[in-house]
């Protein structure tokens, strides 16, 4: 502003210079952080929904935690062994193990 350059919106036809642009600009500003505000609570609502339906949420496992736990024991394997193994990495194995503990 204090070098003189003003930005003119060719399609929608307004100058930020001007007081009426100002306000334009102000306008859908205020528009757009309403429809964001809106599009958030209706996100929301869903993942409430979907929860007291008792919908899975989330991504689906890619292990099974029993059978890397139990592999593990039966070959009395260590971490990085028993991840090599299955393909995964080490602390999907801590992962696993620790809640058959």
């Amino acid at each position: 502003k204090a070098k003189g350059v003003s930005v003119v919106s060719m399609r929608e036809g307004f100058d930020l210079a001007t007081p009426a642009g100002k306000l334009m600009l102000t306008m859908l500003a205020a528009v757009a952080e309403l429809e964001r505000e809106n599009l958030k609570a209706r996100q929301l609502a869903g993942l409430e929904r979907a929860k007291a339906e008792g919908k899975a949420l989330g991504r689906s496992k890619s292990i099974d935690d029993a059978a890397v736990c139990a592999w593990r024991a039966e070959n009395s394997a260590s971490i990085k062994t028993t991840a090599e193994h299955f393909g995964i990495s080490a602390a999907s194995v801590k992962r696993a193990c620790s809640k058959g503990e």
